[in-house]
């Protein structure tokens, strides 16, 4: 009988371990477990746009036996100083909270979409020793700030969630869409030297940082066509590369 319930405390306590490894670790008063199942893993931030646009992610949660009331969501900086030089590192600013969702305790799967902008996204935050810049243009492109999530059920219990996050990341800004006055320069070749002025071009945005345009150069198999007898259909599509002048050799 001894024997016996040695076995039974052992695979007790086998069992007690097993779960307890696939929580997530927390630091303070929280309580061990996950209940934010899902985030949006990554979000761009196209540098240049408006401090008060809106950029958006999701996360999602498994309702259990105790429910989730509250989501507080808070928010990171980490970017890089002394960029281009010897000592170029990545540095973190504090944690400071960026929204609280409240669950509509409804489904035992729920999700939720935030919505944040620059000035969300930097305010409260301190980096380097000072405010993080109210203007986007002093940050780096590939700084960016990580999203983290902090579940308070109905019970009292607080679950910080440190395996779901969203990383928000700054990244080159595009903004080359709309109507332009397209001049054309033959460089080489018959007619060298010769300038077209084609108005009316128009760039569309196709996603990212790719445009199509209306008719550049215009061109077809035989060549430029002449002024203002632009081809639909035939315009070049490119990539805005960021930091750089656009320079279409045809």
């Amino acid at each position: 009988m001894k024997n016996l319930l040695k076995i039974s405390l052992f695979s007790l306590l086998f069992l007690s371990l097993a779960c307890s490894e696939d929580n997530d670790t927390l630091t303070g008063n929280g309580t061990e477990g996950g209940l934010v199942d899902k985030a949006t893993a990554a979000v761009t931030y196209p540098q240049g746009q408006a401090p008060t646009e809106l950029l958006s992610s999701t996360f999602s949660i498994f309702q259990g036996n105790e429910k989730v009331e509250m989501v507080e969501v808070y928010k990171q900086f980490f970017g890089k100083v002394d960029v281009g030089t010897p000592d170029e590192t990545i540095m973190s600013s504090n944690k400071a909270l960026l929204t609280t969702v409240m669950m509509p305790l409804e489904s035992q799967y729920e999700t939720a979409t935030i919505e944040y902008s620059y000035n969300d996204l930097i305010s409260g935050l301190t980096f380097n020793g000072a405010p993080l810049s109210g203007s986007d243009l002093d940050l780096n492109i590939g700084d960016y700030w990580v999203l983290t999530f902090v579940s308070h059920l109905t019970n009292g219990d607080v679950h910080a969630n440190v395996k779901a996050t969203t990383t928000v990341t700054m990244a080159c800004g595009s903004y080359l869409e709309g109507m332009y006055n397209l001049v054309v320069t033959i460089t080489a070749g018959n007619g060298a030297g010769t300038v077209y002025n084609l108005p009316g071009e128009e760039l569309t945005k196709l996603g990212g940082t790719r445009y199509k345009g209306t008719s550049i150069g215009p061109y077809n198999e035989r060549g430029l066509i002449s002024a203002g007898a632009q081809i639909a259909g035939v315009g070049l599509v490119f990539d805005d590369i960021c930091g750089m002048d656009l320079l279409v050799s045809l």
